[in-house]
């Protein structure tokens, strides 16, 4: 009968030692492998202060989510071998770094409610430093000078909209910037200047519109650069990008972002243009307009067909301007729909001893003269015309260019002795051509063509002010 009733007195008694000893449970801790060194994690406890008794050989130590809304560097102080510290998904407002941790290498911050960068002055080993998804509007000049040893460095997702010049003075050594997801309208063209090291840069997903003039420092390799989502203004103030695009296309990615991991994919042509609307959503790299001097040097050009499809083309040098050449001057030589025909026949003479040299040239009109209105002479091999003086006529009109078409092969038997009417036999001749054919074709006849037999062109029989002079 005693037994219950000491129970009931022994019971109330226990009860909160064994909630005192839930509330100091100790965070589990084991060996990292992959940096050897301890690692204790105190992830997702809902604490709102740093516990204490942890082993003064902890070099990991996880403290995300939970609720630590402000914290002091000296909570960490008894911790000599502290490396790695995780204070991201807390809803902090505030970090004070009176303390120094010496040894700290790694600080991420991420998912908190920072509004300002803390001070790191007493963090000089520090190498990794993440504060994606605060609230920080603004960085000081040279707010990193404190920690040159840093060599990762993410801002990601922040209300940044400006940068001074210096931000990341001192930081020779960091090799990765991660500006993504800010308000940053505009970049200084001397942000880059001492980040001899940096290998991947995230401009993707701001409101940038261009970039300065040799904001890459020249000669500067990078493993990866990013973009996109950013609404670029293609206009001649973007040929710097648009040529930096082209000569590193290796090296231009666009990020897929999961949960988990971030995959990436080379992809120059996902820059896109978004204003103005004739560029609008077509690759940085094809858009092309005619912008002078601007120092756009490069042969390709680029347009886009009536669908938004580029299209490309090769740029061409510049016509050479030449003089203007006189009206007069602008019908010679004929133009003709075939190779000029050349002819291997011994001079034709005349009863009047007027002769033409064989001849290789093209084929032109036999004269300027007005043609003769009297009934043609019979056609022969040994032809008799009265060969009149040039005309006054300007030479060299404005007349289309002739086409001379002959359908009688050259057959017709010349003598190759010097000119000798007398002793020359003469074919029978053929019928007197009627008057109606005084302005028939060329090609009515054989080679050897009567002065009144004048050529056609498309527009009809030549005028005697179209004819040239041979």
């Amino acid at each position: 009968m005693r037994f219950p009733a000491l129970l009931t007195l022994i019971l109330p008694a226990l009860l909160p030692l064994a909630g005192a000893t839930d509330l100091q449970l100790p965070c589990p801790s084991e060996m990292n492998k992959v940096k050897d060194i301890l690692e204790v994690n105190c992830t997702g406890q809902a604490l709102s202060a740093v516990p204490s008794g942890l082993p003064e050989d902890t070099g990991i130590l996880l403290l995300n989510a939970n609720r630590l809304t402000s914290v002091s560097t000296a909570a960490f102080l008894p911790l000599a071998a502290l490396q790695d510290l995780d204070l991201s998904e807390n809803g902090m407002v505030a970090l004070h770094t009176e303390s120094p941790l010496p040894s700290l290498r790694e600080l991420l911050l991420s998912r908190n409610a920072l509004v300002d960068l803390p001070n790191l002055q007493g963090l000089p080993a520090l190498t990794r430093l993440t504060l994606a998804h605060n609230t920080l509007q603004n960085l000081a000049p040279e707010a990193f000078r404190a920690v040159p040893l840093l060599q990762d460095l993410d801002l990601r997702g922040n209300r940044l909209q400006t940068l001074p010049q210096d931000t990341f003075a001192g930081l020779r050594a960091l090799k990765e910037l991660d500006l993504s997801d800010n308000l940053l309208e505009e970049l200084p063209k001397e942000l880059l200047q001492d980040l001899e090291a940096l290998e991947t840069l995230w401009l993707s997903g701001n409101l940038l519109h261009t970039l300065p003039t040799d904001f890459f420092v020249e000669g500067h390799l990078f493993a990866y650069v990013f973009l996109t989502e950013n609404p670029w203004h293609c206009d001649c103030n973007l040929f710097y990008l648009r040529k930096w695009i082209l000569s590193n296309e290796g090296s231009v990615y666009q990020p897929e972002r999961g949960l988990e991991k971030t995959k990436v994919e080379v992809a120059p042509e996902k820059v896109l243009c978004h204003s103005p609307p004739e560029h609008q959503h077509q690759p940085v790299i094809r858009f092309k307009a005619d912008c002078g001097n601007v120092g756009d040097t490069d042969g390709d050009g680029y347009d886009y067909d009536e669908e938004g499809t580029p299209q490309k083309t090769t740029m061409s040098p510049s016509p050479t301007t030449h003089p203007a050449v006189p009206k007069e001057h602008t019908t010679t030589p004929h133009a003709l729909t075939q190779p000029p025909l050349a002819t291997t026949s011994p001079p034709i003479s005349s009863p009047s001893s007027s002769s033409l040299a064989p001849s290789t040239s093209h084929a032109v009109p036999a004269s300027t003269s007005t043609p003769s209105t009297a009934t043609p002479a019979p056609v022969s091999s040994t032809i008799t015309s009265t060969v009149q003086p040039p005309s006054t006529t300007p030479l060299l009109t404005s007349a289309p260019p002739t086409t001379f078409i002959s359908t009688t092969p050259l057959t017709t038997a010349v003598s190759t002795s010097p000119p000798a009417p007398a002793t020359i036999p003469k074919p029978a001749l053929p019928p007197a051509l009627p008057p109606a054919l005084s302005q028939c074709p060329l090609a009515c006849f054989p080679p050897a063509v009567p002065q009144h037999c004048l050529p056609l062109t498309r527009q009809g029989p030549l005028r005697s002010s179209n004819l040239h002079l041979l």
